[in-house]
This record gives structure tokens, C-alpha cells and sequence, in this order.
């Protein structure tokens, strides 16, 4: 089981399951499999795809900064938009 713990409270943020190594593996290998295609892709479609990342992080953009300053133990203060 792997735990994220917020180091200045010590309280639990979330706990969850490991990779299996074959998990683990399949998605590295699809993640190197993609570095070497994704070059070779049309502009247009890497521009696409860089958008769909950017439209997905700022609508998250809250619920990402909560949970990576709390992963953190900073403070409310120092989040995005506080």
C-alpha cells in the first residue's frame, strides 16, 4: 500500500495500490513508444493534443494545486490562486 502523507500535519491524504511490475511496465513502454511517434506527428495533431493537456490542467487547475501543496505540507497561502 502506498500512502500520501502531508509532511507538516502528518494526517493521510490517500492511499492506494502499487503498479503490478507488468502494469508498471506496459505503461512505460507505451510512454516510450509515444516519445518516438510523437514527434513524427502532423503539427496539427500535436497541437490538438497539447490543447485537449492544457484545457484538462486548467479546468483540474484548483483540485491540482490543493492536492500537490498538501502533498508538500505547505500552507493554504501558497497555492494557485489563494
Amino acid at each position: 500500500m502506498i500512502q500520501s502523507i502531508n509532511p507538516s500535519t502528518g494526517k493521510l491524504l490517500r492511499s492506494f495500490e502499487p503498479l503490478t511490475r507488468e502494469a508498471l511496465e506496459g505503461k512505460l513502454s507505451l510512454a516510450a513508444a509515444t516519445a518516438r511517434t510523437f514527434p513524427k506527428e502532423p503539427l496539427e495533431q500535436r497541437v490538438f493534443w497539447m490543447r485537449r493537456l492544457a484545457i484538462l490542467l486548467e479546468t483540474d487547475s484548483e483540485d491540482l494545486a490543493v492536492m500537490m501543496t498538501a502533498e508538500m505540507g505547505d500552507r493554504k497561502s501558497t497555492r494557485l490562486n489563494s
